[in-house]
């Protein structure tokens, strides 16, 4: 990886770190829990945004989630939640510095009475994410929308790209 590419990485990486506060759950409404789980084999970063249509005012979870390591929050309930994701991992080999890296962006709207999971998971060119609604015992994939990360020039610009209407309604159970 060359250079100018390493610095960009870096600098998307001090753009989400950098310009969020650490994450405090909501006490003002009913909350369910979501369990972060990281099974990428590297370190993870992960942020919470509580401007949830445009990815504003960021949260920091977790600077550095270890593999293996679940990590539990709480958001509220019966309203959107967005949930963004780093990877980021250097390797050296014959050819020089290789750069690992992913992000991924996700919307959901948790149901009160619920708990969920975020698995994340990567091989060697890209990450995965599922997530799953456990109620009454039993544990179900649930359905989210990925959302287009992007570094915005000014914060309140927001970190993804604006929602569809059918994206938008899906989210407000609509």
């Amino acid at each position: 990886m060359r250079m100018p590419t390493l610095i960009g990485v870096c600098m998307v990486m001090a753009a989400i770190g950098g310009c969020g506060k650490a994450y405090v759950a909501p006490t003002s409404q009913a909350t369910v829990q979501v369990d972060l789980a990281n099974e990428t084999g590297i370190h993870l970063s992960a942020h919470y945004f509580a401007g949830a249509e445009k990815c504003t005012e960021p949260q920091s979870i977790g600077s550095f989630i270890n593999t293996g390591e679940t990590r539990a929050i709480r958001v509220a309930a019966d309203r959107p939640a967005t949930l963004v994701f780093q990877r980021l991992g250097l390797s050296q080999g014959f050819a020089g510095l290789t750069v690992h890296s992913c992000i991924l962006a996700i919307s959901f709207r948790p149901n009160i009475g619920s708990a969920y999971t975020v698995e994340l998971t990567s091989d060697d060119k890209r990450c995965y994410l599922d997530l799953k609604e456990t109620k009454n015992g039993n544990s179900t994939l649930y359905k989210f929308v990925k959302r287009t990360y992007r570094t915005p020039f000014f914060k309140s610009q927001g970190f993804c790209a604006r929602l569809t209407g059918a994206e938008r309604r899906s989210l407000m159970g609509g």
